[in-house]
């Protein structure tokens, strides 16, 4: 069931980071309702990639989605895919190094993507992607991590102010 669940997240921001590495950071990757997409870019979420990526992590965390015994997988996932996206932005920067010192790379498509391989080049790009980062990482220490564990280990409190019916839904799945 994770691996199931696991494979459809990475495939989603597998074709997220495709997208953006052809058409740029600002290209139209989120697959999500536009009220969620809203609602996550009152987080102060700026970048498709970076919007994407955040409502994929959220979506782990769904009651129809969740299995308590399995919650250390679905955040052993989340570690990957922050990996993952860190790993991209990493590699888009390492890029202007090896430009630098004549060694231009591409990036394994049929030709080399002039929006990824000369990103770092636009201050724009730069200030976005570092601002989404800080955000990215300021909500997962923060609103995430509560929300996780609010679902995996909840007070006496959330328990009552559950309904029934919810209970009986979580403790099923």
């Amino acid at each position: 069931y994770y691996q199931l669940r696991f494979g459809e997240a990475c495939k989603r921001f597998e074709s997220a980071i495709a997208k953006v590495e052809q058409e740029g950071w600002h290209s139209p990757v989120f697959t999500g309702t536009q009220i969620v997409e809203q609602d996550i870019r009152k987080l102060g979420f700026e970048l498709p990639l970076f919007i994407e990526l955040y409502d994929i992590l959220l979506s782990f965390w769904r009651h129809d989605v969740i299995l308590r015994p399995m919650a250390h997988r679905f955040l052993r996932g989340i570690i990957q895919l922050v990996g993952r996206s860190a790993s991209f932005v990493r590699n888009g920067l390492e890029q202007k190094n090896k430009e630098m010192n004549g060694t231009k790379k591409e990036n394994g498509h049929s030709g080399p993507s002039h929006h990824y391989l000369t990103w770092h080049e636009r201050t724009d790009d730069v200030a976005a992607v570092a601002w989404d980062m800080t955000i990215l990482e300021s909500s997962l220490t923060s609103d995430y991590t509560e929300l996780v564990a609010g679902i995996i280990a909840p007070t006496d409190n959330e328990n009552n102010s559950n309904s029934e019916e919810e209970r009986n839904e979580l403790g099923t799945i």
